[in-house]
């Protein structure tokens, strides 16, 4: 092998070395700066139990594919002194109405419904009894429309996956 051909080699040895070692440095910066994300994370939750804005609460944090957090903090009962788990499981009660506002309101933004809307539009054998029942009267309770809790035999079918007929018919 002539000399040329050898230095040649090192150059490449040598490149193919650097270009590792840079890979290996931007590699080691990332996981450096997704453990300091995690641990910034990991401390602002903290700080909500220490400050006392809460007992217990779970985190997840995702970007991307990767999963940043995901992790229970303090307390899930307090009276018996149960912690709270990495993947605990709430009853989201109440505040599906949020969420039901917002994605109507999403609808109304891009033109597919009015909050003027009469039920009946999109609902048409709904027994109205001569009432015409707007929209916008759904989503601030003044539809006259009882909630399904206060209906007779709520538990009997509240755990139960219902197709949406069987529910309309239900509440109608």
């Amino acid at each position: 092998m002539s000399a040329g051909s050898r230095s040649c080699r090192r150059r490449r040895s040598l490149l193919a070395l650097v270009s590792l070692c840079v890979l290996a440095s931007l590699r080691l910066s990332a996981q450096d700066g997704r453990a300091a994300l995690v641990a910034a994370l990991d401390s602002i939750a903290r700080a909500a139990l220490k400050d006392g804005r809460a007992a217990g609460l779970s985190v997840g944090v995702v970007k991307g594919r990767d999963t940043l957090l995901l992790k229970g903090y303090g307390s899930a009962d307090l009276e018996f002194d149960v912690p709270t788990p990495d993947r605990a499981i709430y009853e989201i009660g109440s505040i599906t109405k949020q969420f039901t506002a917002s994605a109507i309101l999403q609808l109304v933004e891009q033109g597919k419904l009015s909050l003027d809307d009469d039920l009946s539009k999109y609902l048409p054998d709904y027994p109205e009894q001569g009432h015409r029942i707007p929209i916008r009267r759904l989503m601030d309770h003044t539809s006259g429309i009882k909630g399904y809790t206060e209906m007779p035999g709520f538990v009997a079918f509240a755990m139960r996956k219902l197709p949406r007929d069987s529910l309309v018919a239900i509440f109608s």
